[in-house]
């Protein structure tokens, strides 16, 4: 992901991260190393979101790279990248909603969903931390990003 922070095009930047991502997981599966493969996943939605700035069709590419990579991870297998998973998920619809205003509560709403996602370390299955309020997306969109 470190083509993604480097000083040329970050448009091309993205498309060369997301080709890497693909690459590698043509070697990497859920069967061998659950995390190296949601991790290979979570860096794919988060090309896919930054590509979505000029192309609206990669948002829901990253929504399902970040599905994936959430599905493929047990909720207590390593929490800070499920935690960082969530978080990425969260900045991408925020950042949806400011660019399509007529889908604004949708993205909110998906995203809000998505901050509540991950658990806390010893709680009961189910048991979910509010992250960020429905008012507190709709404010945090409203100047995301800094």
């Amino acid at each position: 992901m470190a083509l993604l922070d480097r000083f040329t095009d970050p448009l091309d930047s993205a498309r060369r991260a997301l080709a890497e991502c693909e690459a590698a997981l043509r070697h990497r599966s859920r069967e061998r190393d659950a995390v190296d493969y949601a991790f290979t996943l979570a860096n794919k939605g988060l090309a896919h979101s930054r590509l979505a700035a000029s192309d609206e069709s990669h948002m829901s590419q990253a929504e399902q790279a970040y599905g994936q990579a959430l599905d493929a991870l047990p909720p207590d297998a390593h929490p800070a990248l499920l935690g960082r998973i969530h978080y990425n998920l969260t900045g991408a619809l925020l950042e949806a909603a400011d660019r399509r205003p007529e889908a604004r509560d949708e993205y909110l709403e998906r995203a809000e969903a998505s901050a509540r996602g991950p658990r806390l370390p010893g709680r009961a299955p189910g048991h979910r931390r509010c992250m960020v309020s429905r008012a507190a997306a709709s404010t945090w969109a409203s100047w995301w990003p800094l």
